[in-house]
């Protein structure tokens, strides 16, 4: 089988790319901060307080206290109580009995028997479904940094195929009833009845006394007095007094100075080189030849003979007393859903992901010294080819930011946002900011 593979071709490049470097340079600075510091004094005083405190008085006294007391006297009595005993009598009775007997009688029934057999039945099945990757055609673009067509290739999507039904063989078993006579034995209860003799006891109620002696406890009140001693306690108030030491803490005010050290940095630009490494990818037709295999099935017809051993079952008459369960087949007709593979075609969404060129703008800290009015229009010339120009590192961005700031009241520090750039000859006008990506906009 012939096919044609697209075979991608890689080659090496290399190009030289200027771009410039801010480089930070520092300087250190010193400077004399006066301030003031609030210093606490402490001074001690002494103040007399007068207090009252309450001294307890203990006084001890007596008075008499009449309670009464609950004496004990025992006394002995008798008492005749009238009371039932149960005496067990013994009596013969008779009663009658009913019992079943059981016997058995023989009769014959006709029963169905199940059987059957295995059968081999062909059947054709459906294909498994299987998921395949598929590329779509790509196609050229146009590069202006190389000059040369690139090739994309296409986006790769996935699909379902429904492979070729087969037909397999299965064993299915077929069903036969047969009917079959057979002796039983059933057992008829019958009914008879008899005479029991028993025994029963019941309890005669007897009347009996008999004399019970028990004692009876009586309180007798006595009236007694007795003498307590109690004490009472009265709070006295004394005036008293105490010298206290105190500190106030108040605050004086201190001048003092510091030099303080600090360090400014300003960035100078400096214009460096690097090349840079690039990869570019054609592709290439070629074309293949292959061996496929497949492989054919054709069923032949072949007649075989297989020994078949098979056991018979006679019937022998016994007489057994036993109950015979036995089973009725019945064919009943019914419905079944089976599942079959269908191949469907079918939309399925997928998500890819796509590197965009994306305009970013951020705010960069800038040490700015404000010079006379005089020296304002040179810095505004300067700022064409700058830092903050149009051809510096940020592209006249600053020029935006420093927009309407004055210097003493009448001078622009830098121009008018991207006019700056105009008085030099050079700027966001002369560059644009169009010309991405090397003018960093």
């Amino acid at each position: 089988m012939t096919y044609n593979v697209s075979r991608p071709v890689y080659e090496n490049h290399s190009k030289v790319v200027n771009y410039t470097v801010m480089v930070p340079h520092r300087e250190t600075h010193e400077k004399v901060i006066n301030y003031t510091v609030r210093r606490p004094v402490q001074e001690t005083r002494t103040k007399t307080i007068n207090y009252t405190v309450m001294n307890p008085v203990r006084e001890t006294h007596e008075k008499v206290v009449n309670y009464t007391v609950m004496n004990k006297v025992m006394e002995t009595r008798e008492q005749v109580i009238n009371y039932t005993v149960m005496v067990p009598v013994t009596e013969t009775r008779e009663r009658t009995v009913n019992y079943s007997v059981t016997k058995p009688v023989n009769y014959t029934k006709t029963v169905t028997v199940r059987g059957g057999s295995w059968q081999t039945v062909e059947e054709e099945v459906a294909g498994p479904v299987i998921r395949r990757t598929v590329r779509e055609p790509g196609t050229w673009t146009f590069d202006p940094s190389t000059c040369k067509n690139v090739y994309c290739p296409g986006e790769c999507r996935v699909e379902c195929v429904q492979c070729p039904p087969k037909t397999v063989c299965k064993k299915v078993w077929v069903p036969t009833c047969e009917e079959k006579t057979i002796d039983c034995v059933r057992y008829e209860k019958e009914c008879l009845t008899k005479v029991v003799p028993y025994t029963v006891t019941k309890c005669v109620p007897e009347c009996r006394q008999k004399t019970v002696t028990y004692n009876v406890c009586k309180l007798v009140p006595e009236c007694r007095q007795k003498t307590v001693t109690y004490t009472t306690c009265k709070m006295v108030p004394e005036c008293r007094s105490k010298d206290v030491t105190y500190t106030v803490c108040n605050w004086v005010c201190e001048p003092r100075s510091k030099v303080c050290t600090y360090t400014t940095c300003r960035l100078v630009p400096e214009c460096r080189q690097k090349t840079v490494n690039y990869t570019t990818c054609r592709t290439v037709c070629e074309q293949r030849v292959k061996d496929v295999c497949y492989t054919v099935c054709n069923w032949v017809c072949e007649q075989k003979s297989v020994p078949y051993t098979y056991t018979t079952c006679k019937i022998v008459k016994e007489c057994r007393t036993k109950t015979v369960p036995y089973t009725v087949c019945k064919p009943v007709t019914y419905c079944d859903t089976i599942k079959v593979a269908k191949c469907v075609k079918s939309c399925v969404p997928y998500t890819y992901t796509r590197c965009v060129a994306k305009v970013v703008c951020e705010e960069v800290p800038v040490t700015v010294s404000c010079d006379p009015c005089a020296n304002a229009g040179a810095g505004a010339g300067n700022a064409g080819n700058g830092i903050l120009g149009g051809r510096g590192l940020f592209n006249g961005r600053l020029i935006n930011m420093l927009r309407g700031l004055r210097c003493h009241g009448g001078c622009h520090l830098l121009g008018n946002g991207c006019g700056a750039g105009n008085s030099a000859g050079s700027g966001c006008a002369a560059g644009g900011c169009d010309a991405a990506p090397s003018c960093g906009c």
